[in-house]
């Protein structure tokens, strides 16, 4: 019992010398105010650091913008598109095995070869290829098949798990 208290304590501990550590690195730039050190602006600043960590509502961006109504709003947003991410991968995945079992199954060793040489290619030369064939279908026709990137209230929720 006693070894598991101080287990306990110990990952206790090592979170909050990690918080302490980030806390005293995020207040590294006033520590060095242009060619002096200045430990007085420092130990201020880490106050103040410290007041916005105990009070998170509070904190700040930009120009008087509150961080937590928006930080939610996102994370619920990359959640969805993890979710959607997922089900597409599961899908094109059943599909695609289906699909050749059903239909190919003389040309296995070829389908594989395939699919390992696609497996093989860095993802972001994908997502640009996948993103120019879009805007090239754009110029050639003028109809948008979907949205390839969010910007203000418009949201791109098909590209991303796709790609």
């Amino acid at each position: 019992m006693i070894r598991i208290m101080k287990f306990i304590a110990g990952i206790i501990l090592e979170c909050l010398l990690a918080i302490l550590g980030v806390v005293m690195v995020s207040g590294f730039p006033s520590l060095f105010h242009n060619i002096s050190i200045n430990v007085k602006e420092y130990v201020k600043t880490l106050g103040y650091i410290i007041m916005k960590l105990i009070h998170p509502l509070s904190i700040e961006y930009g120009t008087n913008r509150k961080v937590f109504p928006q930080i939610l709003i996102h994370y619920r947003e990359s959640l969805l598109l993890c979710g959607l991410a997922i089900v597409v991968a599961l899908i094109l995945a059943w599909g695609i095995t289906y699909i050749t079992l059903l239909f190919f199954r003389s040309h296995m060793e070829r389908i594989k070869m395939i699919l390992g040489l696609f497996e093989s290619l860095p993802d972001l030369l994908i997502i640009v290829t996948f993103q120019l064939i879009v805007i090239v279908i754009f110029k050639k026709t003028g109809w948008l098949i979907f949205q390839l990137a969010s910007a203000g209230e418009e949201r791109s929720l098909f590209c991303p798990p796709l790609v």
